[in-house]
């Protein structure tokens, strides 16, 4: 996954992610994370966002992973990105 934020000082603008191998129609899917713009980025946010994840993503079953499984490495991926921006975030102001 990779997460793509523009932020003023500490509250994100806009925030879309890109999943790779979580759509059967095409080989990356994006995603809006419209939920975090206008507020900092919280780890209760970030939490919050990356578990609407999962129910946007619609990844095929095959030798790789089951859809359930694809579903829920988006989320925890999606996750990670966002509390590393997060932490650069919180770098940047220090």
């Amino acid at each position: 996954a990779i997460v793509r934020t523009e932020a003023d000082s500490n509250n994100v603008l806009v925030a879309f992610a890109a999943v790779g191998g979580a759509s059967q129609a095409t080989t990356l899917e994006l995603l809006s994370l419209s939920d975090l713009s206008g507020e900092p980025l919280t780890a209760e946010r970030i939490a919050a966002q990356a578990a609407q994840v999962p129910h946007v993503l619609n990844p095929p079953d095959d030798a790789s992973g089951s859809a359930d499984y694809r579903k829920a490495m988006a989320q925890v991926l999606v996750g990670r990105a966002l509390e590393d921006i997060a932490n650069q975030f919180t770098t940047m102001q220090t």
